[in-house]
């Protein structure tokens, strides 16, 4: 889409969030806006569904409640973007920069985290993922993918059988019985636990 048409369809949006009875609400399921400058922008509650926004600079961007649906956002800068209550299901967030983003009571089941950088970013009543900060020196976190159930610890992403078959898989850094891999375990065993108490709601949508 040319940025002439999508600033249109901003403003018109813009309208719309001021006075339902002018404007309208952004329409941009199934787009290609990959590498689009959509920083600041305000697309609270606009139809993204299926949308391409590979690349996309979103930092800052208001997507609150926004339904992003199976949306492609691998790559994409969502730092300090708000996405609260938004709709992230099955969405492809890989490798996307979500520092300090506003992920409060989003929906992430089935959403496509791998490398994804959640650090300081605010999952209170986020479904569908876990995230730990403090308990471990690196990132970690546990989402569902497809019919997986995945565990970041650092920059080992990976399912839960395969946690299981080989979790002691860095004893240069973390030694099976040191304080260092204990903390690491726990925090594994504490997601892996959550995971798989929520797996039957996750599996209800």
């Amino acid at each position: 889409m040319d940025e002439i048409k999508l600033q249109q369809i901003i403003n018109s949006h813009d309208l719309w969030l001021k006075d339902n009875s002018e404007g309208m609400r952004a329409d941009l399921s199934g787009i290609d806006l990959s590498e689009a400058d959509l920083g600041e922008a305000d697309l609270h509650g606009a139809d993204l569904r299926r949308a391409n926004l590979y690349g996309a600079n979103l930092s800052r961007a208001n997507l609150g409640k926004a339904n992003l649906y199976e949306a492609n956002l691998s790559g994409a800068d969502l730092r300090r973007t708000n996405l609260s209550g938004a709709d992230l299901s099955k969405a492809n967030l890989g490798k996307a920069n979500l520092y300090e983003a506003n992920l409060r009571g989003s929906d992430l089941h089935g959403a496509d985290l791998h490398g994804a950088n959640l650090r300081g970013a605010d999952l209170s009543g986020a479904i569908g993922i876990i995230c730990i900060e403090s308990q471990y020196i690196y990132q970690s976190y546990g989402y569902y993918f497809q019919e997986s159930l995945r565990v970041r610890l650092g920059c080992y992403d990976r399912t839960v059988e395969e946690w299981d078959a080989n979790f002691w898989n860095n004893t240069d850094e973390f030694p099976a019985k040191s304080p260092k891999g204990q903390n690491r375990r726990m925090v594994y065993e504490f997601i892996k636990t959550w995971l798989l108490a929520n797996k039957e709601q996750h599996n209800s949508k």
